[in-house]
């Protein structure tokens, strides 16, 4: 007990004595190891300044023959994310179960899993992102991508400090009472990994689409959760469509959907869930847009629609409806049922653009609807957001049950978008 004491004191963590006695012995029982001994390699990252790993002479010292190419180090770096996603979400999960029960032994078990966990997570991330953007190129574009990558695991750090202090400020005693904090906190996160994991979705697509070398080869078609096309076969698409000269003759618009408080939704009701919610989108996305769109994920609880040879005018009722679609169905899992909505931009393609430039004016149109409360449509016309009249035709309510299985069959054209017709 003594040794456990000293070990958290001088480690400088701010956990409540009891607790750390407690949890320790809990934690050493589930991995057969001294937890507290080694805490400080959890709470080290979180402290440090992180600009370090990504800095110029850390880039330029790390290049060279040996220096893996960031295409491997992207998957890798993506796979340690997505694992640690996973048993965040599931911790998640289990505290929910677990509120009210009065299981403290269990829930410590959790917990210090969870604790064991960060700690691997922290230890392998760092040493990959500094392989990684060891080897991205030294230029505007990745360095973008770099600040991008900064800010998310500046992100997840700030949480993972956030949900350790929040343990240690429970006790052993009233770990029960504690629960409710500890499932928000866990949630946070979630919350944060899955941001990490978008962020490294942009810069594996980069990676894939650099000239440098051959694309990853687990950069998959159509996304995982919702069988839609994913985001790094929507931008190929569009850059297809450039690159054959369609833009110069023929009109394309690009619809952006955001679910509403999408973040609040996976606190309250949990990730699992949440996923359940955005494949039974998708499937409604998909079924509404028919061969009219392209419909696919972006990223998160986003998603594109993709309209070749259409006028502003109808993309921007389509996006409408399909807006109107998401708002007038009722999502239901056993007796509860729940009801979300999306903000939508529209942005038109131009003969000079770029997918990242085209989805940037839709976010902007997107942004600009939320900021009107949500649940609207606002179309990028002469440089500025305007909403969109709402379409007289109704549309009917129905009822989703959740659960139901992903929709292999995707949007996925059978044929690029400059051969649609």
């Amino acid at each position: 007990m003594i040794v456990y004491l000293f070990l958290v004191a001088s480690a400088n963590l701010g956990l409540g004595l009891a607790l750390a006695a407690w949890l320790g012995h809990r934690y050493q029982a589930a991995i057969g190891n001294d937890p507290w001994a080694e805490m400080d390699l959890l709470m080290g990252p979180v402290g440090q300044d992180t600009d370090e790993p990504f800095s110029a002479s850390s880039r330029s010292a790390q290049t060279g023959s040996e220096t893996p190419g960031y295409h491997t180090a992207s998957e890798d770096l993506a796979s340690q994310v997505e694992g640690f996603g996973n048993l965040v979400t599931d911790t998640c999960d289990q505290l929910r179960r677990s509120e009210g029960t009065g299981d403290t032994e269990a829930l410590g078990d959790r917990l210090g899993f969870l604790l064991a966990a960060t700690q691997t997570h922290l230890e392998d991330r760092g040493p990959t992102c500094q392989r990684l953007l060891g080897a991205t190129p030294d230029d505007e574009s990745w360095n973008a991508l770099r600040r991008d990558l900064r800010s998310a695991v500046r992100f997840q750090d700030a949480e993972i400090e956030l949900l350790v202090r929040g343990i240690a400020a429970a006790e052993q005693d009233r770990l029960r009472e504690s629960c409710p904090s500890l499932v928000m906190q866990v949630s946070r996160l979630a919350s944060a990994t899955h941001h990490l994991r978008d962020t490294l979705t942009g810069l594996r697509i980069a990676a894939a689409q650099d000239g440098g070398g051959s694309p990853a080869p687990s950069m998959e078609d159509n996304d995982r959760l919702t069988g839609l096309v994913n985001r790094a076969n929507l931008e190929r698409q569009l850059r297809a469509w450039w690159e054959s000269g369609a833009a110069t003759s023929r009109r394309l618009e690009f619809a952006l959907l955001d679910l509403d408080q999408f973040t609040q939704a996976n606190a309250r009701f949990g990730y699992r869930l949440g996923d359940e919610i955005l494949r039974a989108v998708g499937h409604l996305l998909h079924q509404e847009a028919g061969a009219r769109a392209t419909v696919g994920r972006w990223s998160g609880q986003r998603f594109a629609v993709v309209s070749p040879d259409a006028d502003p005018q109808q993309t921007a009722a389509l996006a409408d409806r399909l807006r109107q679609v998401i708002e007038a169905t009722t999502f239901c899992e056993g007796e509860r049922e729940i009801r979300i909505t999306a903000s939508c931009g529209v942005a038109e393609a131009m003969p000079e653009d770029s997918p990242t430039a085209l989805f940037d004016r839709a976010e902007n149109a997107a942004r600009e609807a939320k900021r009107y409360g949500g649940n609207r449509t606002f179309s990028l016309k002469g440089g500025f957001p305007s909403p969109v009249v709402r379409a007289d035709s109704p549309v009917a309510s129905r009822k989703v049950p959740l659960s139901r299985p992903a929709n292999p069959a995707a949007s996925a054209p059978s044929e690029p978008l400059a051969q649609q017709v």
